[in-house]
């Protein structure tokens, strides 16, 4: 019995991951070009140090190095 069940989890477990990253891949909605201008404007912006959005995190600089002592 055993060895049947290790079997089959041979057999169906791959098919199953691949089934599932394929529909994972087949349901992933494209980006209207309204939304793809936002995201490229929103990224310059992060990158020329703006806001960046209510979500961005605040970023003031690089980190300071730690003083020993």
């Amino acid at each position: 019995m055993s060895g049947e069940l290790w079997s089959t989890a041979t057999v169906l477990g791959p098919i199953i991951l691949i089934l599932a990253v394929g529909f994972a891949l087949f349901r992933r909605r494209k980006l209207s070009p309204v939304e793809k201008q936002d995201q490229k404007d929103a990224v310059r912006d992060i990158y020329r140090g703006g806001s960046g959005g209510p979500s961005a995190p605040h970023t003031a600089g690089p980190p300071k190095p730690e003083k020993d002592g």
